[in-house]
């Protein structure tokens, strides 16, 4: 399973990146810090999954997900955030499935998995 990563702190992403990279089968594709890396990332690698933080620079969040959507092998989408209070917004706007970043590490690579399902 290939992984986007696109969050704007870099030390987030390489958490990220050792905590995934761990699970057999999933490849770290690429990173993004902006939005604009993530739909140039997500073109390039036509990942499986793309792990959003929510409100990343560039567009806003609601509008980069629509973007990401319309390509021909969209994405299944997990807005990735510390801000519960987005997680309407965010599946509202298209993303597949909410985790907050205060849940403990397991939780993310459930919700990975589980994704996987969807695609």
């Amino acid at each position: 399973m290939d992984i986007l990563i696109v969050d704007d702190e870099k030390k987030i992403r390489s958490s990220l990146r050792i905590l995934l990279s761990q699970q057999p089968n999933w490849h770290i594709v690429g990173e993004a810090a902006n939005s604009q890396g993530a739909i140039e990332q997500c073109n390039k690698f036509k990942p499986d999954i793309v792990l959003l933080d929510w409100g990343v620079p560039k567009l806003p969040s609601s509008e980069l997900i629509q973007k990401l959507k319309q390509s021909n092998l969209p994405p299944v989408i997990i807005v990735f955030s510390g801000r519960i209070e987005v997680k309407q917004r965010a599946l509202l706007s298209g993303a597949n499935l909410f985790v907050s970043k205060s849940d403990p590490p397991q939780i993310l690579v459930e919700a990975i998995h589980n994704a996987s399902k969807i695609k």
